[in-house]
């Protein structure tokens, strides 16, 4: 359904072309993974009271993000060019390491008392994962590239108070577009991605 896809739009038959990218997207599909619930854990996530964190020290790690297919990938590369610059292409840092850090379900804690002891494992662990990826020699400066988790800022601004973000930009109906036309290996939020209303909810 991609080559058919491409074809047609190659030819001008856009109409058909999006046929042929919705069929590809529905193979793709999984039933089980729903973009909404990504939505609710991010806005779950934003109202956590979790305080004011002691001083995070790293300085020189940035987050590069924006929404997917924004061009993140070539500022990237540009940047890595330079011999200061450490980027980290797409790690699950944040993600992977947040689920580690609040693996007691929250109803567990029902005044909530240690997500800051929680925030603060985070942000360690966040460290720590990322520097499995830092490949050149003490680099001036470090970049988590992962456009995605962008939407998770309510939350990051609470573990990186100082923060600094690298943020892409590109025209909405390109982007949406742009997505809607990825063969994406499925989760919550990709999954998105295989209808145009539900990518246009979700940017």
């Amino acid at each position: 359904w991609n080559l058919a896809a491409n074809a047609a739009e190659k030819a001008g038959d856009f109409k058909r072309s999006a046929g042929f990218f919705q069929r590809q997207n529905d193979v793709l599909k999984n039933d089980k993974l729903k973009p909404e619930r990504f939505l609710q854990e991010l806005e779950a996530r934003a109202k956590w009271n979790i305080g004011p964190l002691p001083p995070d020290r790293h300085d020189n790690y940035l987050i590069m993000t924006g929404f997917p297919r924004s061009g993140t990938t070539l500022l990237e590369n540009v940047l890595a060019s330079h011999p200061g610059i450490a980027t980290c292409e797409e790690t699950s840092s944040l993600i992977a390491s947040l689920h580690t850090a609040y693996k007691v379900p929250m109803k567990a804690d029902p005044k909530c008392e240690d997500l800051k002891l929680r925030a603060q494992l985070h942000r360690r662990l966040y460290y720590a994962n990322m520097a499995r990826y830092v490949h050149k020699d003490s680099p001036g400066v470090v970049i988590d590239k992962t456009p995605i988790i962008g939407a998770n800022i309510k939350y990051m601004e609470k573990i990186f108070p100082n923060k600094r973000y690298i943020f892409s930009i590109r025209h909405p109906y390109d982007v949406v577009l742009s997505n809607f036309k990825q063969d994406y290996s499925q989760n919550i939020a990709m999954s998105a991605f295989n209808d145009i209303y539900d990518a246009c909810v979700l940017y």
